[in-house]
């Protein structure tokens, strides 16, 4: 057995071309997982860290939306 942890941790900020800022966005997502012989170990770390990017950016777009009158 192998296990694997990691995260995702991302901050956008959204600024004017005169640079003033608009806003900034956080967003955070952690993964942690138990592989075997039976479920391959080298494509289970890459599809757990991208569906943590992926709950990471939707915290991010829903603060976007949720500030859409900012824009």
């Amino acid at each position: 057995m192998q296990s694997s942890e990691g995260g995702v941790d991302l901050e956008i900020s959204i600024r004017r071309p005169d640079g003033t800022p608009l806003g900034t966005y956080n967003g955070r997502s952690q993964f942690s997982d138990w592989y075997t012989m039976y479920n391959n170990s080298i494509y289970g770390v890459g599809t757990a860290l991208n569906r943590s990017f992926t709950q990471t950016m939707q915290q991010i777009r829903d603060q976007i939306i949720a500030d859409k009158g900012k824009f």
